[in-house]
């Protein structure tokens, strides 16, 4: 019935998300005057692909409004979807906004945005890169972001970079955590992040985990796989899908198996927290070449 744009923001605290399942059909719509606490930031754009089914109202006898009288209420029957991308849409209802907007438009940063243009991209580890090392986190009460990591990520989408979590987790094969206990992990990562005028375009993880013998493991996912760092899967995958120039990448984290596996991709790569990276790239990388490992 309905195609949504939706897109990660800089402000999702103060803007209409929508909530989406595996197939990316709608199942929940926050207003922004609605209270929220952990959520994926996939901020609703205001720009619709509507069949004519929908549209065929019956005469209200007065004013309908688009979201609450029609898109809203066409939620639970299942025919709303969402195309979520980290191409460029900005809301530019305020002057502030505007002025952004104009300067993107001039600079050509609003063009180079989309995606039948070549993208560069920060690959990010998580656990020690985003957030502080704590053990196996298993709840979203365990994740605590690292002291400077907003602040960084924050300056790599201004530097015109996709900011891309590929992350390794083995506690689904492990049987610690299930998908959802991950997908809330992560509701609370974006959720902080965006609090603090931060975004990440998407999280791509690894939930596989070769090694057997742990108590409530899932054996489907007790498998040797493509995706799992060292191995390039992950990058592959977001290369794929945003038409990424892996050449003009970088993978960052904070294990040996993040630097082999951003070379694999043909990534640069870079060793430590995120904070580090972009305190190396606002002097060097943002603003001319760098060597292949950092």
């Amino acid at each position: 019935q309905a195609t949504l744009a939706a897109h990660p923001n800089s402000h999702p605290y103060d803007s209409a998300l929508l909530i989406t399942d595996a197939e990316c059909r709608v199942t929940g719509w926050l207003s922004k005057e609605e209270p929220r606490k952990w959520y994926k930031n996939q901020v609703n754009a205001g720009l619709h692909i509507l069949s004519k089914r929908l549209l065929a109202l019956p005469d209200s006898g007065g004013h309908m409004d688009l979201d609450s009288d029609v898109l809203k209420p066409n939620i639970a029957r299942g025919g709303i979807y969402a195309y979520s991308t980290p191409e460029y849409i900005k809301d530019m209802g305020t002057p502030e906004r505007y002025v952004e907007v104009a300067a993107d438009i001039a600079s050509g940063a609003m063009a180079a945005r989309n995606l039948s243009h070549k993208q560069k991209a920060v690959f990010i580890d998580r656990d020690g890169t985003i957030n502080k090392l704590n053990g196996f986190i298993r709840t979203p009460d365990e994740f605590d972001l690292l002291d400077g990591a907003a602040d960084a990520l924050r300056a790599i989408n201004q530097a015109g970079y996709l900011a891309i979590v590929a992350t390794n987790q083995p506690v689904i094969a492990r049987g610690e955590a299930s998908l959802e206990d991950l997908a809330a992990i992560h509701r609370k990562m974006e959720a902080e992040l965006g609090r603090a005028g931060a975004y990440l375009d998407d999280i791509f993880f690894c939930p596989h985990h070769s090694d057997k013998g742990f108590s409530g493991e899932r054996p489907e996912y007790k498998l040797a796989c493509e995706c799992r760092k060292p191995k390039p899967g992950l990058l592959l995958q977001a290369a794929e899908k945003y038409n990424i120039d892996l050449s003009q990448s970088y993978m960052v984290g904070d294990e040996p198996t993040d630097a082999q596996a951003g070379i694999a991709a043909g990534c640069k790569a870079a060793f430590g927290s995120l904070a580090e990276f972009v305190e190396y790239g606002r002097r060097h990388l943002f603003c001319g070449s760098a060597a292949n490992y950092v």
